[in-house]
């Protein structure tokens, strides 16, 4: 009786070795091949999480790197092909990497005016934050508004890498002040004999406004009121008056 219980145990023991032994196998059996697109920024870095061991490889580490855990680094603008392979399984990761610019890393704003951000060159969802919203804060868009003198740090984000404006808000001396109001008089006599009294031209980047839209080249330009560019931080250009 003692000899059939013994047998009985080590047969119990060799079967539950067995199915501890078959659960990878199962795993990797279901295991099919896929294919995805992904989107990253310059200095983004993830890992791609696989059930078993695979074998990672990039068809240009130059803008896409991989190493061997999977760590994926991108590092140029550009495109490159990510495969996780085993020996029956392919992955494969079609990964764009962009470039993103801020329109400007520095900005000098008097109080009470606003300032644009944009990050420019993708395509993925911008976040936006000041480190002292109380002296300039930021809106969902990029819009900066000066409430206070002091500095302030505002931060794009994607993709979890940060991209970072230094903004010193200044007092609007009573000198400047006079001055803007002596040039925004002469422009507005030039608006005048144009046939848009009080009006100018503003672009989307720079800190002079103009009497005529072509001046300088400027990249999307908008009509504003002489006395609304001047709230905004412009003074006037000095090839347009």
């Amino acid at each position: 009786m003692k000899k059939k219980s013994k047998i009985l145990s080590l047969l119990l023991a060799m079967a539950l070795l067995l199915s501890m032994c078959a659960i990878p196998v199962q795993a990797a059996d279901t295991l099919q091949n896929q294919t995805k697109k992904v989107v990253m920024v310059v200095g983004q870095k993830t890992t791609i999480k696989t059930p078993v061991k695979m074998t990672f490889k990039s068809s240009n580490p130059k803008v896409a790197a991989v190493n061997s855990n999977g760590k994926v680094t991108a590092k140029a603008k550009g495109n490159a092909t990510v495969t996780a392979k085993t020996s029956k399984v392919t992955w494969t990761y079609k990964i764009k990497v962009e470039k993103p610019k801020l329109s400007n890393t520095r900005l000098s704003v008097y109080t009470k005016t606003s300032k644009q951000l944009k990050l420019k060159g993708t395509s993925r969802k911008v976040t936006w934050s000041s480190s002292a919203p109380s002296v300039a804060s930021v809106n969902k868009k990029g819009k900066i508004t000066a409430r206070r003198t002091g500095k302030a740090t505002i931060t794009a984000k994607v993709n979890g890498v940060k991209y970072k404006c230094k903004v010193t808000v200044k007092a609007r001396s009573k000198k400047s002040s006079g001055s803007s109001g002596q040039s925004a008089g002469k422009a507005s006599g030039q608006a005048a004999s144009s046939g848009a009294a009080g009006y100018v031209w503003i672009p989307a980047t720079g800190s002079k406004y103009h009497s005529s839209a072509s001046c300088s080249g400027m990249h999307s330009p908008r009509q504003v009121s002489i006395s609304q560019a001047i709230s905004m931080g412009y003074s006037a250009c000095k090839k347009c008056y």
